[in-house]
């Protein structure tokens, strides 16, 4: 949430110095893994920013699949509260906190796709995608998921 690399480096970097300052107001020193933090959209084209905290990976023996789904979840569900029609995410966690992202992957496609169907305005997400290995594990994941199961 602090503009590092990755993607967040690149929303900071759009949104301009004031999405750095709400956040150092909102979460002056670390959010709460699943927490969600409501921004404005400053210099992009959102009306919102929502920030999620992902879990640390530790090797899979830290409950870090449910941690990582409830920030899915969370986000969804305040998006939702915040009548937005299409939501954007960043594969959470998969960065500098660890998250093999074959692993991370079809937790956030079945996680969004589950909790999509229970939304009352939000009605499309998006996975953006940082680096083309993202693109290629994600569609991948969801072909396997959805394609495949469809042709069954």
């Amino acid at each position: 949430m602090r503009g590092g690399g990755g993607l967040d480096g690149a929303i900071h970097a759009k949104a301009g110095k004031n999405l750095l300052l709400e956040l150092e107001e909102k979460v002056p020193h670390r959010a709460q893994t699943g927490e969600v933090i409501v921004t404005k959209g400053y210099k992009t084209d959102f009306d919102y920013i929502l920030h999620v905290a992902g879990p640390l990976w530790g090797g899979g023996y830290h409950d870090e699949e449910s941690k990582l789904r409830a920030s899915y979840v969370n986000a969804i569900k305040e998006a939702d509260k915040l009548n937005i029609e299409t939501l954007a995410f960043a594969s959470i966690s998969t960065g500098i906190y660890g998250y093999p992202l074959d692993q991370a992957t079809p937790v956030a496609l079945e996680t969004c796709a589950y909790e999509l169907k229970t939304t009352t305005t939000l009605k499309n997400i998006v996975f953006a995608m940082f680096q083309e290995n993202e693109f290629k594990t994600f569609t991948k994941a969801y072909e396997t998921i959805f394609v495949q199961k469809s042709e069954l």
